[in-house]
């Protein structure tokens, strides 16, 4: 089971509140749930530990996971879908976007801080050693769009507002304390805790960049945000110890945030993101089974990552429960989105925009959404996908079919269907009963413009 680390977590460190982390590091003296008893996972029957020895936020997660199954199995609807209600569908989340905007002193908030962004990581990666600097400055240079961090900050403007709606905490009945920055509610929303949440964005990136590192080694990649990948311009093994260090130094800087729920986070989202790496997409006869583990992977390896840095996020702004586990669906299903858009491109883009070759997934052999949504109109490509062979060496043909079904549109209604679910989890903030119905405010708009533009795009 996927979310097993939840367990483990809860059952130890991230349970003990009287165990504090100073410089990144578990204090001296052992946890009494190490030295009593082994952590175990969940077997068919529940739960194998002592409820008591678990955290709230543990159990919070616990309680979510059926939900969290849910929306990472959401597409699998789409492979029944015929060619009108797949317009249908994609034409009624169309005009759902067309009503929002971007807000400008949205964007404003968002580039005061991304405009250093770069420096700032370059800065928590520093060490005395050359060599390693070389190579983290060569990486994290690179061109790239941010687009978690930005997201970050928008979740971050979105949760710094929540507060000045009628009925939440801070609001106040006078217009001009509900601005953010002088309102009674801005102590969550000005220096101390923005810094916090920067450091914490900063952390996420510097994990995305480091995993980078890795995966390109793995797949033997020779590019990467169109340059050279790091291990071919500076060597394999330099490469995979800066991957390790920019790891640990995330890490680090997590865990002197001062919250116990975002340095379990952190290591929840790491250790999904080794086991989405081992995770393969077989061939196989039932679609449906291969659907499933596809979308397990990249909840995995992407999606986990981004859903718990939004989660993060409110944890810093000291929310309750309930509005963290929102953040966390945000980030869950842009992140499931993510992926998916990825994949297209792969298929559809160009290696310009890319920032890799093309077709780089279908090179190695990798099975994603489009070859999966070509399946059921093309006998032909499922006899050849049965048959094992490889996929690098029939690229060609299996281009052909998918190009000639109907996968792109199923593609792309799949990312807009989890956009669509965050456009509800954004309108649910807007008010103090969770109400889906109520009209999205300016910079929940924006939000939702910024990934709706951004993952529906079909030329850079």
């Amino acid at each position: 089971m996927y979310f097993d680390s939840l367990i483990r977590y809860g059952s130890c460190w991230a349970a003990c509140g009287r165990h504090k982390l100073t410089s990144g590091f578990m204090s001296n003296q052992t946890c009494r749930h190490f030295a009593t008893r082994s952590i175990h996972t969940p077997d068919e029957t529940g739960i194998n530990y002592d409820n008591a020895s678990v955290s709230p936020f543990i159990l919070q997660a616990q309680k979510h996971i059926p939900e969290y199954e849910r929306i990472i199995n959401m597409s699998t609807r789409i492979l029944s879908l015929t060619a009108s209600e797949l317009e249908s569908e994609k034409s009624r989340i169309e005009r759902k976007f067309a009503e929002t905007s971007s807000c400008a002193s949205c964007e404003s908030f968002v580039n005061s801080f991304i405009h250093n962004f770069r420096e700032r990581i370059l800065s928590q990666v520093f060490t005395d050693n050359p060599n390693i600097n070389k190579v983290t400055s060569f990486v994290l240079q690179a061109h790239s769009k941010l687009f978690r961090p930005r997201l970050g900050f928008m979740v971050a403007r979105v949760l710094s507002v929540y507060g000045h709606t009628a009925g939440s905490p801070g609001y106040s009945d006078n217009a001009s304390e509900r601005d953010p920055y002088t309102s009674m509610y801005s102590e969550y929303a000005k220096e101390e805790v923005l810094d916090r949440v920067m450091r914490l964005l900063q952390s996420y990136e510097i994990v995305h960049a480091g995993s980078l590192i890795h995966d390109d080694i793995f797949d033997d990649a020779e590019t990467r945000r169109n340059q050279q990948a790091a291990h071919i311009k500076m060597g394999t093994k330099i490469s995979v110890l800066v991957g390790d260090v920019m790891l640990t130094r995330a890490c680090a800087t997590v865990a002197n945030l001062g919250s116990q729920q975002s340095t379990v986070r952190m290591a929840k989202a790491l250790e999904n993101l080794i086991k989405g790496e081992l995770m393969e997409v077989k061939a196989s006869p039932n679609i449906d089974v291969m659907l499933k583990v596809y979308l397990q992977k990249i909840f995995l390896k992407t999606a986990s990552l981004i859903a718990e840095c939004c989660a993060s996020v409110a944890d810093l702004f000291y929310f309750d429960p309930t509005i963290c586990h929102k953040s966390y669906l945000i980030g869950l299903h842009v992140g499931m989105a993510f992926q998916i858009y990825d994949d297209l491109l792969d298929y559809r883009g160009k290696s310009s925009q890319l920032g890799k070759p093309a077709m780089k997934d279908l090179a190695s052999d990798l099975i994603t959404l489009p070859l999966i949504f070509a399946l059921p109109e093309s006998r032909d490509l499922g006899t050849l996908i049965e048959s094992g062979a490889t996929l690098s060496e029939n690229m060609e043909h299996i281009i052909s079919h998918v190009h000639d079904s109907r996968s792109f549109e199923r593609t792309q209604l799949a990312v807009m269907l989890h956009l669509y679910e965050v456009s509800q989890l954004l309108r649910s903030l807007n008010t103090p009963d969770g109400s889906i119905s109520s009209p999205l405010s300016p910079t929940s708009q924006s939000l939702l413009r910024f990934v709706y533009d951004t993952l529906t795009r079909t030329k850079d």
